[in-house]
């Protein structure tokens, strides 16, 4: 008992009552409790998904910790994709009880094999399009009258979905010269803005829905607003293809 409480940081609540704990507090009280069982498996069932950010972020950081110190091995169910990366070893998309991509989570997270685990693991731009070439490992695929690029290895004629992480997408003043190394530039309307804290996402008419996600002091430098052209742009490296 002495080291699962040391090894949680809560050997300062041994004596207090288990009704004036914080949440965060219990929380680590029950990790506790499991820990000093020894067991061979712990399980999990979303043991973060209750707490406040902060004290979310420090107990995954401690717990993480913690299981490189002691290898227990540890099953554990999140919807919280930041969480699987931080924690896991190995990541079990399930849908419907069924896993649809095994892997580590950088393959999951940079390599999902179908628009359904694309969308879990943060890609907001799906788009079907079809390949007009592949030349030195870059697809040219035409998307909506639009041809853009992307790394990857696909046969001319073949069918595809092409996906974007929203926080890959820049986006500059439709009047703007900017010179940028990246290979796809779009001209496009914005639909609409979502503040999410210190960023704002940004929905674009491209002829096909486009999201970025910018900072705010981005968004207040571009005066972003609903109806405003805009122009965006993204590395071949940035895309994904899946193909369909």
């Amino acid at each position: 008992v002495d080291d699962a409480l040391e090894q949680l940081g809560i050997t300062h609540l041994r004596q207090r009552r288990a009704r004036s704990l914080s949440g965060g507090e219990a929380q680590r009280v029950s990790l506790a409790r499991a820990l000093a069982l020894q067991p061979e498996l712990l399980l999990l069932d979303e043991p973060f998904s209750a707490l406040d950010a902060p004290t979310r972020i420090r107990l995954q950081e401690d717990f993480h910790a913690l299981l490189n110190r002691t290898n227990i091995t540890t099953v554990m169910v999140t919807h919280d994709m930041d969480e699987a990366l931080l924690l896991a070893d190995r990541v079990a998309v399930m849908f419907n009880g069924s896993p649809r991509q095994v892997g580590t989570p950088q393959d999951i997270f940079n390599s999902p094999l179908d628009p359904d685990v694309a969308a879990l693991v943060g890609v907001e731009t799906v788009i079907p399009g079809r390949a007009a070439s592949c030349e030195a490992g870059i697809a040219v695929i035409q998307v909506g009258g639009q041809q853009l690029e992307a790394v990857g290895q696909v046969r001319a004629g073949q069918e595809v979905f092409l996906c974007l992480r929203p926080e890959d997408i820049t986006l500059y003043s439709a009047e703007s010269s900017i010179l940028s190394s990246a290979r796809n530039h779009l001209h496009g309307r914005v639909e609409k803005l979502l503040p999410q804290g210190p960023l704002v996402r940004v929905t674009l008419d491209c002829g096909f829905p486009l999201v970025a996600l910018i900072t705010r002091t981005s968004a207040q430098q571009l005066d972003l607003q609903t109806g405003k052209d805009i122009s965006a742009s993204f590395k071949a490296t940035a895309v994904h293809l899946i193909p369909r």
